[in-house]
């Protein structure tokens, strides 16, 4: 058996174990193995369904996890940063832009995870406020939407910013 093959068995044997351990939960949906890793670490229970928290820390309340990759370096030597984000926040009508900042709001913590590049390994974590998320992200969207045809938007969010905003964990 070549590389590839034992590879590839050893991950569908992983996401067996892992769907056994989760059932009902999707191994294939975007950042659901990155946060089951930050769960485990934190000591939370990961959240399976879409549209919901991360995850629920030992009191039942709720947490959201970023994520993103250590900077790198691409093809022509030039590096490469990588920040948080946060998809689907609307700047108007105004009832969207509430709703779109409350999967921020309702949270007790907002964890920033860093992995390493083509691996399942957090090497560092922060952890911060959800107000201070929310005063950014609102901020980062008001002043999009003054201007913009485009109502729902991307927000990126430094590594810079989280270092001056956030504690760090790990």
């Amino acid at each position: 058996m070549n590389n590839e093959m034992l590879a590839i068995e050893k991950i569908q044997e992983g996401f067996s174990l892992l769907t056994k351990a989760l059932p009902d939960c999707n191994p294939m949906a975007p950042g659901f193995l990155k946060e089951v890793i930050m769960s485990n670490l934190l000591g939370h229970k990961v959240e399976i369904a879409k549209h919901l928290c991360d995850a629920y820390d030992k009191d039942g309340k709720e947490q959201e996890y970023l994520t993103c990759m250590e900077d790198g370096i691409n093809k022509k030597g030039k590096k490469l940063s990588r920040a948080f984000a946060i998809d689907g926040v609307f700047s108007e009508p105004p009832e969207h832009k509430k709703n779109s900042l409350q999967r921020i709001t309702r949270n007790d913590k907002i964890y920033y995870g860093i992995f390493k590049s083509g691996v399942l390994e957090c090497v560092e974590m922060w952890v911060g406020s959800p107000k201070d998320l929310e005063k950014f992200v609102d901020e980062n969207v008001t002043r999009r939407g003054i201007n913009g045809k485009n109502t729902e938007h991307t927000v990126n969010i430094s590594k810079k910013w989280v270092k001056e905003n956030c504690k760090k964990i790990i």
